[in-house]
């Protein structure tokens, strides 16, 4: 049985998980964004080498956005910048590039717009997939799991087996 202040906090809990989800769940997973590591240089200077790119789909796309897409001639996710439209295609560049992209994607084959960049985001990434990271993650949820079950045992001897807490 939660007590007011432990209810409060299970709420708050559980509406911030709600509230990550709905703004930060990736594509694959049902949630409106996903997640792009840059790697090369036709993105700078904006975009260097391991930065991440969080991308939203978007209602309408126009020139001067940078926007992910599916690239059939790599066979890779390529995020560079709308140059133009070519009736219901977009053509991109890279703004380090002096090329245009060979693709020409429809809405339809577009994962998305820039909505965030993180700056190194690739080293933020590296810690939370660390095994040293999960390992103190999962010793921190071990340890307050045991530490609540004492407590429930102490309340149920103060209080005795058959009263509410």
């Amino acid at each position: 049985m939660l007590n007011g202040r432990s209810r409060s906090l299970w709420w708050l809990c559980v509406s911030a998980l709600l509230i990550f989800w709905v703004t930060l769940a990736p594509l694959q997973l049902g949630g409106p964004v996903d997640y792009v590591l840059t790697s090369g240089v036709s993105m700078q200077p904006r975009f260097h080498a391991g930065d991440l790119a969080i991308i939203r789909t978007a209602d309408q796309y126009q020139v001067g956005d940078i926007v992910a897409y599916k690239s059939v001639t790599l066979h890779t996710v390529v995020m560079h910048r709308i140059v133009a439209q070519e009736g219901d295609r977009f053509v991109f560049k890279g703004d380090n590039n002096s090329w245009l992209d060979p693709d020409k994607p429809t809405k339809s084959e577009l994962i998305g717009a820039l909505w965030i960049q993180v700056p190194q985001g690739k080293k933020y990434l590296d810690f939370v997939h660390a095994p040293t990271t999960i390992g103190v993650g999962v010793l921190v949820l071990m340890l307050h799991g045991t530490r609540l079950r004492r407590r429930r045992r102490r309340r149920r001897r103060r209080y005795g087996a058959g009263q509410p807490a």
